[in-house]
């Protein structure tokens, strides 16, 4: 069994890219912040200083929430996705809110003392300033496309595996195979089918003799066709042709069958009787 560790080799970003990138986003926190301080210089005097502590405090939330937010959720904030960088993690990955976070306020300890966190940068093998290391992260190049999978700096580690047990072939034509619990006993020898010599074979008795039993038809009775006597009608009544409902002698339609009734049905009823 071997274990190799393989390291995707990232495009790391250039230092000089991740300065114009940081610039360019507190360049629009500046233009933000003016808005709002031209807005506010129209307010009166008093006012104001009672406003400015919560100035403060809503200042530094929305710059902490616009980093942890669009560099959780999009890798980048905009001046990263001008420069065509992103921030992920050290497989490449994406961050989360909370890692995110944790990058941001790092940034005070690489900003102590004289922003010698930041240089580290222009040092270090993977291009990390100080928050970087401490959050766990790297900022990479988008535009390059990614490098295929190198190998680490561990050694493959091999272990000797016992090798596989040897069959015998003999053993396993006749299913017996060792190691195993279930062996099967070799075939027995063919004997003469002819017994013995100047013997004809016996005859082969079937496993069994179907025996179909067949019974001749019987000859089947024709019975005579019942005739119904028919009783006679009332005077003035005769039967329809066509289903032999009584119908009366002025009756134009048969009430069951519907068939037409003409007087000379009647009569020929009558001629017949």
């Amino acid at each position: 069994m071997q274990s190799i560790n393989l390291e995707l080799a990232l495009p790391y970003a250039s230092p000089w890219k991740r300065l114009v990138a940081y610039l360019i986003d507190w360049l629009i926190i500046g233009a933000v912040s003016e808005i709002i301080d031209r807005f506010l210089l129209q307010l009166e005097p008093l006012f104001l200083l009672f406003l400015f502590p919560a100035l403060i405090f809503i200042l530094f939330f929305a710059t902490w929430f616009y980093f942890a937010k669009m560099e959780s959720s999009r890798g980048a904030t905009i001046g990263k996705s001008i420069m065509k960088i992103s921030v992920a993690d050290t497989q490449g990955g994406q961050i989360s809110f909370g890692r995110a976070s944790g990058r941001y306020f790092a940034k005070v300890l690489s900003a102590i003392p004289l922003c010698a966190g930041y240089v580290m940068a222009f040092f270090t093998d993977k291009k990390q300033c100080l928050h970087d290391i401490l959050a766990g992260t790297v900022v990479i190049d988008s535009a390059v496309p990614l490098a295929a999978p190198s190998l680490g700096s561990q050694e493959i580690v091999s272990i000797d595996a016992e090798p596989p047990p040897k069959h015998d072939p003999s053993l396993l034509l006749f299913g017996q195979e060792q190691g195993g619990e279930m062996a099967m006993e070799p075939p027995p020898a063919a004997s003469n089918p002819f017994g013995e010599i100047g013997k004809q074979p016996p005859a082969e008795t079937p496993l069994f003799s179907p025996q179909i039993a067949v019974t001749p038809d019987k000859p089947t009775e024709q019975k005579p066709a019942e005739t119904k006597e028919r009783k006679p009608l009332p005077r003035g009544m005769f039967p329809c042709p066509s289903c032999g409902t009584a119908a009366g002698q002025f009756q134009t339609k048969c009430m069951k069958c519907g068939t037409k009734l003409t007087p000379a049905m009647f009569k020929q009823y009558l001629n017949n009787q």
